[in-house]
């Protein structure tokens, strides 16, 4: 989506939080880790996946709660619902998944 000359694009926020949990968690927060997080869009009507966003951090010795603030553009008119998954690579291991809401982008 291209922003017509002379507007804004118009963006949205997301918050995404995790925590580590398990027996790997101080593992991986000792040795700072690298995360991904991707924020996707399902589009309701058609059932189209599209990904919006990525993040890379990394992961601090001793501390397994995380909260990250993400903006990206948005959507073209629709419903979508959103996703976000939080990975660590290059292993993949899935940190968090959460589904959901539900959003109207209007004209």
């Amino acid at each position: 989506m291209t922003p017509s000359e002379g507007t804004e694009e118009k963006k949205l926020r997301a918050k995404i939080s995790f925590a580590l949990s398990g027996e790997d968690a101080e593992r991986l927060a000792a040795h700072k880790a690298p995360y991904r997080i991707s924020i996707y869009s399902i589009e309701m009507e058609r059932g189209t996946p599209g990904q919006m966003a990525t993040m890379d951090g990394e992961l601090k010795p001793g501390q397994l709660e995380y909260t990250q603030r993400i903006e990206f553009a948005e959507p073209d008119p629709g419903r979508y619902e959103l996703q976000n998954v939080v990975r660590v690579p290059p292993e993949g291991k899935l940190l968090g998944y959460s589904q959901g809401p539900v959003i109207t982008v209007g004209e």
